[in-house]
């Protein structure tokens, strides 16, 4: 393009979705971008036309809870934060204010919508269709899933810094970011770092610097007791190749 003084162009392509089938989508949508970045001619969209069609054709409503997991890896959280993963999901919980940072947006997303799809139901994101309906009903039996977010506790799996202002007014948050500058000015309870490691393993930390919050999400005896059997298990599953180291 002659207009254009810049040497470099950001561009980035966007699926605004209803539907919370992120991983899903993703698959689908990561080579389309790639096909239409290497074409260097941004005013020719005709695969973006394409694959907007294609992905208006998915019947998304009949798609299973399998299908909402996909792409999202517990293992390595587990492996990671080891009991602090169950002290995590209290802070969920007590609706404390928890910020997840990652050098990426995908990897600060995953890990959002990883931590949400442990608590029964909390993948759906208010979603609700045929697909899930056997397994909706059977929850909302038992009161599930939890309605942890509302007007004055938010989720975003990624948060840009121009919505730091409307954060201030909520009570507590969970939200993925990869501006620093976020980390400092959101003024969490806790904190999860997240880091890509040179062997491509996940490395996870975690800080809850609220000494209240902290006692409140302390395990007991008895979760610590079932932790290391689920962990134990865990390494029958799937034996340990990239090691996550954490600290807290």
């Amino acid at each position: 393009d002659s207009a254009a003084t810049r040497s470099t162009v950001q561009k980035a392509v966007c699926v605004l979705s209803r539907c919370p089938f992120y991983g899903h989508i993703f698959e689908r949508l990561q080579p389309v971008t790639r096909a239409w970045f290497l074409q260097r001619d941004f005013r020719t969209t005709t695969l973006l036309e394409d694959f907007y069609k294609q992905l208006n054709h998915v019947s998304f409503e009949n798609l299973s809870e399998q299908e909402l997991l996909l792409g999202l890896d517990h293992t390595p959280i587990f492996r990671a934060l080891k009991a602090d993963t169950l002290a995590l999901l209290k802070c969920i919980l007590l609706e404390a204010k928890i910020v997840v940072f990652a050098p990426t947006a995908q990897l600060c997303s995953s890990t959002v919508l990883a931590l949400l799809s442990l608590f029964p139901g909390g993948a759906w994101l208010g979603f609700s269709s045929n697909g899930l309906g056997n397994r909706l009903y059977h929850l909302r039996k038992h009161g599930l899933p939890f309605r942890c977010f509302g007007p004055e506790y938010c989720v975003y799996p990624y948060l840009g810094l121009q919505m730091l202002d409307a954060l201030f007014k909520m009570k507590g948050f969970l939200i993925g970011t990869t501006n620093r500058m976020m980390v400092e000015k959101a003024k969490a309870d806790v904190l999860v770092e997240v880091t890509a490691g040179s062997s491509g393993s996940i490395n996870y930390a975690i800080n809850i610097a609220n000494k209240d919050l902290r006692q409140a999400a302390k395990c007991t005896p008895q979760e610590n007791a079932w932790l290391l059997s689920l962990a134990e298990a865990l390494e029958e599953a799937a034996p340990l190749v990239n090691t996550a180291a954490a600290s807290t």
